[in-house]
């Protein structure tokens, strides 16, 4: 994506998630309507909120952590 504002963000979204579907996203406000068309969960890490139950986004926290340091070099292959 060119950019990740709310536009963008929401239209990709739309397109390659099946309406219905459960997304779980943290607090940031490009995510904010996302419940019109999706079952939205939400964790709120600016209150030190990561997991609620089945809400949580650490899976792909991980996963982009591990990119990035396969992106600088620390890992040779992901």
């Amino acid at each position: 994506m060119d950019k990740v504002n709310k536009e963008t963000l929401q239209g990709g979204i739309n397109d390659r998630v099946a309406s219905g579907s459960t997304v779980n996203t943290d607090e940031w406000t490009s995510y904010i309507g996302l419940s019109e068309n999706f079952n939205h969960e939400v964790v709120n890490h600016g209150a030190n909120e990561y997991a609620r139950g089945f809400a949580h986004v650490n899976n792909m926290e991980n996963f982009w952590s591990l990119v990035k340091r396969g992106i600088v070099g620390i890992y040779h292959s992901v």
